[in-house]
């Protein structure tokens, strides 16, 4: 399954909205991030426990 990985200039226009009062638009963010995060956390995480 292909995530969508939103560009930087998309990633911008969010976060300038959010900073303008938008904060519903913070939502947003933590959707596009969370996953690929919670995976690198995972294998850095996997790394670490067999060093």
């Amino acid at each position: 399954m292909q995530e969508h990985v939103p560009d930087v200039k998309e990633v911008e226009a969010v976060i300038i909205r959010v900073q303008k009062g938008e904060t519903e638009q913070y939502r947003w963010i933590v959707a596009a991030f969370q996953q690929p995060v919670y995976r690198y956390c995972c294998r850095l995480y996997r790394r670490g426990r067999s060093s």
